[in-house]
């Protein structure tokens, strides 16, 4: 049972320190006011100038081929980075 749980803990704690190394701003309050704001407003309909410039051409040539891991990727860039 105790080797269960070390591997619980390490496991977790590897996806903890990797969201934190690919987006260190994954911490701050404010960055996830960002992330629900650009959520909020292109579900509006409005994209806002700080998503759309975090979008790479790569993303916009390729429009039909993104998945939904792209997208989120695109969004956490946009405001924990």
């Amino acid at each position: 049972m105790l080797l269960i749980k070390r591997s619980f803990l390490i496991f977790t704690s590897g996806i903890v320190l990797g969201f934190w190394m690919s987006w260190p701003g994954i911490l701050i309050p404010s960055n996830w006011k960002c992330f629900l704001d650009v959520i909020q407003k292109s579900t509006d309909g409005k994209i806002p100038l700080k998503a759309a410039f975090s979008v790479s051409p790569k993303y916009i040539l390729k429009a039909k081929r993104n998945n939904i891991a792209t997208k989120i990727r695109i969004l956490n860039d946009t405001c924990f980075r």
